[in-house]
């Protein structure tokens, strides 16, 4: 049954703030929708919400709220408002239960179930009471799958299977270092799913495409920067699973190990590099590449975020510094210096700041490899936090109230930070690579994405 509630409310002065603010009732779907079962169930779902959250209150205006949170919930069902044609371009994750069996999440659930299952029965040996309770729990595990009865609405679900975040990580190496493997896998936010993916990228025999190449994502396309001598100006695209080389050109030089870059959303976006040579910079606009305003000085091993919509460098390994600077309309400008000299760390963007994690501090006390991470934030530094590892080299993302690091060359650990917003209030190592590598590649991506080829890297 469909609830369509019309949403009214007692303004009367006299009525308590306790008092009954919110009532609904409900009325039948257009049964002519297509994916009106979905809408139903979505429906009801918003339902059960609606009355959960204004069970919990204790004023008209907790109601009031209960109610428009349930308005925008049911909005979004199939067969209602912003999605009048069922589940034709509706994003919903009810409808991706309209075929669970193409659904990437579905499919993984089923998958570490049967894994789980298999484990099971090696342990039972002879004993078929033994394989019965296997069959018994991995029917039950299957029930909190996606779109199954004890998670209906796809994902995620309270109780279900857990819905996360995947991030690509690919590395090239070379044939003169041992320790510079060549790798690309798939890893959970939690660390718990690995497994390998391919990708195809152009033939370099002494070393990998991508070895020393810097990456960033424009308008949702990962592009890569330069390399060693001889390709140190190519821009190159992921392409599906295929590395492609653009033929356009960097104006300079760049690579990974000694230039920093980092994507800006202010006015057309773009991608702001600096080469670490020396001063100069330019901006990559998906089309082409020019020189911008230089640098003050030459920020050599370091690395740039983005902050207020504007790249932020920060310091520097030769001259060795502890100099931020930001780019204005009137070209680079030094804010607040870090509390150390620094270099080989990484930035990660945060809401109202940035992040320096791990890095090799030059000056002071502490002068070494860092475990440490500092916040810049209302033009001031502060250290907010302690990781496991040292990190150098390394390259890191942020969503949620997490952060992952992927390390470069001191640490081949993958490590998921707990971010309040503030300070980082726990971290554990979840992962490695298996090998080293100079600010590895990661972008987040689809469960499912490049899962047939040969191993690692094929080259075409």
């Amino acid at each position: 049954m469909r609830w369509i509630f019309s949403l009214f409310s007692f303004y009367a002065l006299a009525q308590p703030e306790s008092g009954p603010g919110v009532q609904v009732s409900r009325r039948r779907i257009d049964p002519s929708c297509p994916d009106a079962d979905l809408g139903e169930l979505c429906d009801e779902d918003c339902f059960e919400k609606w009355i959960k959250c204004k069970d919990g209150c204790f004023s008209s205006s907790c109601e009031r709220q209960c109610a428009g949170e349930w308005t925008d919930c049911y909005r979004a069902c199939p067969c209602d408002e912003l999605c009048p044609n069922g589940c034709e371009n509706c994003a919903n994750p009810i409808c991706s239960c309209k075929h669970p069996e193409n659904d990437p999440y579905f499919k993984q659930c089923l998958k570490e179930a049967g894994v789980r299952l298999e484990d099971c029965f090696k342990s039972c040996a002879t004993n078929n009471t033994c394989y019965d309770g296997c069959y018994d729990v991995f029917d039950e595990e299957k029930s909190f799958c996606p779109c199954m009865d004890n998670c209906p609405m796809g994902c995620s679900c309270d109780g279900g299977y857990e819905c996360q975040t995947h991030v690509m990580v690919l590395g090239q190496g070379t044939t003169y270092y041992n320790d510079f493997p060549n790798f690309s896998y798939l890893i959970s936010a939690d660390g718990d799913f690995k497994e390998k993916r391919h990708y195809e990228s152009p033939l370099n025999v002494e070393y990998g495409y991508l070895f020393g190449s810097g990456h960033a994502i424009l308008r949702g396309d990962v592009y890569f920067f330069g390399s060693i001598e001889g390709q140190a100006k190519k821009i190159s695209k992921l392409s599906g699973c295929k590395i492609l080389n653009t033929g356009t050109q960097l104006v300079a030089a760049f690579n990974a190990l000694y230039g920093s870059l980092a994507t800006v959303s202010a006015g057309t976006e773009s991608v702001i590099l600096c080469n670490g040579y020396s001063t100069n910079c330019e901006s990559f606009d998906g089309e082409k590449s020019q020189f911008i305003s230089s640098t003050q000085i030459s920020h050599r091993e370091s690395c740039m975020a983005e902050f207020e919509n504007a790249p932020m460098i920060i310091g520097s390994y030769s001259p060795s510094s502890n100099r931020v600077e930001i780019l204005t309309t009137s070209g680079w400008q030094d804010t607040a210096p870090h509390l150390h000299e620094i270099f080989y760390h990484t930035c990660l963007s945060v809401s109202n700041g940035v992040l320096t994690i791990g890095g090799y501090l030059n000056d002071g006390d502490e002068r070494g490899y860092t475990k440490n991470v500092y916040l810049f934030r209302d033009d001031q530094w502060a250290k907010v936090g302690v990781l496991q590892s040292p990190f150098d080299l390394a390259s890191s993302i942020h969503f949620g109230e997490n952060f992952l690091v992927f390390g470069g060359v001191q640490t081949r650990n993958v490590e998921r930070a707990m971010w309040d917003g503030q300070n980082v209030t726990s971290s554990m190592i979840i992962n490695e690579h298996g090998g080293d590598c100079i600010r590895p590649i990661i972008f987040e991506i689809n469960l499912d994405s490049c899962t047939e080829g040969c191993d690692d890297f094929c080259y075409y």
